[in-house]
């Protein structure tokens, strides 16, 4: 999430993942980023961990697709901005280069770097040849998150030569591949990613709630210490979200009450 020179807000696939984990979260991050608060400064280990190992597999796949002899180029994100990142990545699809290492994609307000754009053998606007979308991740099976990041660069690759790819794909932890159809998410994604926009062009007044992504999250100590402030009871042992809810509604919101 950053802002351009405008002053408007530029967001990315890992953004709609975040908010999809917790919208709650979309909102400290747009307070960090207008400065209304600043961002915890919080030694992570666990969070360190997951992205040195993810690095670790990405290189992994990176040196299997050198070793088959193929033709690889790094875009990447340069001095000169996403804009012209995303330009060079396009010179290269069109070029027919066989992989772009992290191509960026920019366009509509959003913007992003794939892991891999694989050149198949199947025509499009750009001659006898197209791209897929090729992604790493450390769980066992694809997520979510990877699913709509992979949707968003096959749906920007459909802009440039002209087909939507038949499939993207996952390269697993444990070295499994997955495949899934950008036809199939389309829809979905052009959703949640309006959600998204609705939601940070004027933010809801909203609470945080534990949730699967705060063992990651940079905000979990401002998280925490507002529940502790509140006397919340998210405290309460395995006490579910519907149930803090009913209670609230019997007029019990802390753990004194």
């Amino acid at each position: 999430m950053r802002l351009d020179s405008s002053g408007s807000v530029l967001l990315s696939p890992s953004d709609l993942s975040a908010h999809l984990a917790c919208a709650y979260l979309t909102s400290l991050e747009l307070s960090a980023l207008r400065g209304q608060i600043e961002r915890p400064k919080r030694e992570n280990p666990q969070a360190e961990l997951i992205r040195r190992k993810g690095e670790e597999h990405e290189a992994a796949f990176l040196a299997e697709l050198g070793a088959q002899g193929k033709e690889i180029v790094e875009v990447g994100l340069g001095a000169d901005g996403f804009a012209a990142a995303a330009a060079r990545t396009e010179e290269a699809l069109r070029a027919g280069v066989e992989v772009v290492y992290r191509g960026v994609r920019a366009s509509g307000g959003c913007r992003g770097r794939a892991d891999f754009l694989v050149r198949i053998a199947e025509p499009s606007a750009l001659g006898a040849f197209s791209y897929v979308a090729w992604d790493t991740k450390l769980a066992r099976h694809a997520k979510p998150s990877a699913v709509l990041q992979l949707t968003f660069y096959s749906h920007e690759l459909e802009r440039i030569q002209g087909r939507l790819p038949e499939a993207m794909h996952v390269v697993l932890g444990t070295g499994a591949q997955e495949s899934f159809r950008p036809a199939e998410f389309g829809a979905y994604f052009r959703r949640a990613c309006g959600r998204l926009a609705t939601f940070v062009s004027s933010p809801p007044v909203g609470y945080p709630y534990p949730v699967e992504h705060c063992g990651i999250c940079d905000f979990q100590p401002f998280c925490n210490e507002r529940w502790d402030r509140d006397d919340h009871l998210v405290r309460v042992a395995r006490i579910r979200r519907e149930q803090i809810e009913r209670l609230g509604l019997g007029g019990i919101k802390t753990l004194e009450a």
